[in-house]
């Protein structure tokens, strides 16, 4: 009993000290939210309540300071690496001025840059050889007793000028990425705001150059080539010049002197001015292209690149261009283009002439057809054959993906023309050997059974193309012959073999023939030798007929003779 009352008086000490320390933590907690209620309430009436009011550019840092702009982060990445006083000592080392976000440094300005931004300023010749070993080379070769050794040497003028200093103006704003390059006294500012925006721009020899980009891209440069040397000799080696201007984006523009101008919105309105031929383009383009043709579009911004022209990541819907490197009266000085439609010029053959309509002409370095262009006739020698105009129209590219159609030819005269070539050749065609060799080949004895056949068949025919009379009398002049023939003593009497003269012919028209009225004495001509008509097929069938009518009867002799 003691054991089992000790147990349980622990354990209820045990939860009385627990409800303790509960108590103890609740009390803390609300002392904490309390010290806080009270700092809030103190704070809202020491502060005006003008100044709860939020700047769209103070947002625009908080997004940036939560990390949401990736532009900012790199930034600061790239700021704390150049802006710190080892990397500009040893940008001086090679006579450069270059600053990133945050950072300063002669004429590179990067302080109002709160993304990623970088400037730099180059001299007009980039020397290969730091200040380090430059410096000492140069005072040791300028030196009065070296330079006296080169002359008694030979060597004159030998001396190494002092290198070029950087010289101009560059600057980057904004909370995008921005680049800014200058030389030789040129002024170049380069400002982007958001995170999706790239703003470059570069000037050379004194010129200007602007560019301006929210959620977008916008470029100006107009620099010229910057010579490398080492110790002030040339090394051959050039940093190109850049000339060019190019916007695509939200809202973007750019400016660059002696190159031109342009601006872009939504990436579908476009504007561009050509500073040199003085050419200016409007233009509705399509922002959908890099989806639906993605590799038509990048083929056509590298094209772009390696022209050195304007490039975008739209295509044309329709562009009006003006003046340019055309005249007035060259028929091209508007120029209406796209990338969708016809891409080839529209022909029309005629008579043997040409017409040809949308002329091709070169639009931002490619070769498209102007749909205003002046129609271009090339005459040729007088075609009678082509009565008919044939219209030529080439193949036909559509937006968003649709395939393209074409080409076309109107009217398609194709199969007609293939159906009178091939009339023409069979009334034209010249009978063959073989046709000829077959029309000279002497007739072919047939067997017995197919010669009843040939034979009835060209009695049937005959009878139609020979009159009665004539046949008549031919066939009693063969009927007298026959009975002299076979008046001879002991000749047997004839039978009829088939196949042989009338007897074959067992038409109707064949009976009425031999009637006796044909038999008529009056209508036997004398002068009639039965040769009158030497290619009557049917004289010589009776011929041939009458002839096996005497060999038989001769055959029959000669039986008559055997028996006796």
């Amino acid at each position: 009993m003691t054991n089992m009352g000790g147990n349980g008086i622990r354990r209820s000490q045990k939860v009385e000290r627990r409800r303790n320390r509960k108590q103890k933590r609740h009390g803390v907690t609300a002392g904490v939210a309390a010290l806080a209620t009270v700092a809030a309430v103190g704070v809202g009436q020491m502060v005006v309540p003008a100044q709860a009011q939020a700047d769209i550019f103070d947002d625009i840092d908080l997004i940036e300071s939560i990390s949401l702009n990736p532009a900012a982060s790199l930034g600061e990445v790239i700021g704390t690496i150049v802006n710190n006083p080892a990397s500009q000592t040893a940008l001086d080392q090679w006579r450069i001025q270059g600053c990133a976000s945050g950072g300063v440094s002669g004429g590179a300005d990067c302080q109002e840059s709160t993304g990623t931004g970088i400037a730099i300023v180059l001299p007009g010749e980039l020397e290969l050889a730091p200040r380090v070993v430059f410096v000492p080379i140069q005072s040791a070769v300028n030196d009065p007793f070296v330079q006296s050794l080169l002359e008694f040497l030979g060597i004159e003028n030998a001396t190494i000028d002092d290198a070029l200093e950087p010289e101009g103006s560059a600057t980057v704003i904004g909370s995008g990425f921005q680049f800014a390059m200058a030389s030789t006294g040129g002024n170049a500012t380069a400002v982007s705001y958001l995170p999706l925006s790239l703003a470059t721009a570069g000037a050379s020899d004194g010129r200007t150059a602007y560019a301006f980009a929210i959620v977008g891209m916008a470029n100006a440069w107009t620099t010229d080539d910057i010579p490398v040397t080492i110790l002030g000799l040339d090394t051959g080696v050039d940093i190109p010049g850049i000339q060019q201007v190019s916007c695509y984006g939200g809202l973007t523009g750019a400016y660059a002197e002696e190159v031109g101008a342009c601006a872009n919105v939504l990436g579908t309105f476009d504007f561009r001015w050509s500073q040199p031929n003085g050419e200016v383009q409007f233009a509705l383009t399509d922002p959908s292209a890099v989806l639906t043709d993605p590799s038509g579009v990048f083929s056509q911004v590298i094209t772009q690149l390696l022209n050195g022209e304007p490039f975008t990541l739209s295509k044309d819907f329709a562009r009006l261009s003006f003046a340019g490197d055309y005249d007035l009266l060259s028929g091209n000085f508007v120029r209406f283009t796209s990338d969708y439609g016809t891409q080839e010029s529209t022909t029309i053959n005629w008579l043997g002439q040409q017409l040809t309509l949308n002329p091709m002409v070169t639009v931002n370095g490619q070769e498209r057809p102007n749909h205003l262009g002046l129609p271009i006739l090339a005459l040729g020698e007088l075609d009678t054959g082509e009565i008919v105009p044939v219209l030529h129209i080439p193949d036909i590219e559509f937006p968003f993906g649709i395939p393209s159609a074409g080409p076309f030819v109107i009217p398609d005269t194709s199969s007609s023309m293939t159906s009178t070539a091939t009339l023409a050749a069979s009334e034209t065609e010249a009978p063959t050997m073989q046709q000829i060799a077959a029309l000279s080949e002497p007739a072919q004895v047939e067997p017995e059974s197919a010669a009843d056949e040939t034979e009835e068949y060209v009695g049937k025919h005959r009878i139609a193309d020979v009159t009665p009379e004539y046949v008549g009398k031919h066939r009693a002049d063969d009927a007298s012959d026959t009975i002299a023939d076979s008046a001879t003593p002991g000749a047997p009497t004839e039978s009829t073999e088939p196949g042989d003269g009338a007897a074959d012919d067992t038409d109707s028209t064949d009976a009425s023939d031999t009637d006796a009225s044909d038999a008529d004495p009056a209508d036997v001509d004398p002068a009639d030798t039965g040769s009158a008509d030497s290619t009557d097929d049917t004289e010589s069938d009776a011929d041939s007929d009458s002839g096996d009518n005497s060999a038989d009867g001769g055959d029959a002799g000669s039986s008559s003779v055997d028996e006796g």
